[in-house]
């Protein structure tokens, strides 16, 4: 299932989600936690329930949403903590190859915090440095819904 390219709700949470649960019906493993959404022009635009954030090395990238996906607010705030200890911070078209070969991959949502990525098409992902610092930011905020923040 491709993500149709639709300006008209570009960035915005909107309750038309269809797109993305037809795709998380395309697996019943439990093994695997997510699915990657691509646009019907084969960009990487966000995950069937969470958004990316992408470790470039250099940079920490996220898919530009000019023209779809849904513009995150816990990616929103992980990357305000980034830019504030120092990450240069873009949004860009993105390939699965920008995936495959970046320093790292990690989802994230207000319910989850931060995932880093470990497979992408079974290929195994490497950790980003990143992960673990913008982990610390939720768990010390308890800016997200996980388990390690709402058990007393």
């Amino acid at each position: 299932m491709r993500l149709a390219i639709q300006p008209a709700l570009a960035g915005i949470k909107h309750l038309n989600r269809l797109e993305q649960v037809m795709a998380r019906q395309e697996w019943q493993t439990p093994d695997i936690a997510e699915g990657l959404m691509e646009t019907t022009d084969g960009r990487v635009i966000e995950a069937t329930a969470s958004n990316l954030i992408v470790d470039q090395g250099d940079r920490l990238s996220v898919p530009a949403t000019h023209d779809g996906g849904v513009d995150g607010v816990m990616q929103t705030w992980l990357l305000d903590r980034a830019a504030a200890l120092g990450a240069t911070v873009e949004r860009a078209a993105m390939r699965r190859d920008d995936l495959l070969t970046a320093r790292g991959v990690m989802l994230t949502n207000s319910l989850i915090g931060l995932w880093p990525v470990r497979t992408i098409a079974e290929r195994s992902m490497p950790h980003s440095p990143w992960a673990d610092q913008l982990q610390s930011e939720i768990t010390r905020s308890q800016a997200a819904l996980m388990p390690t923040v709402t058990e007393p």
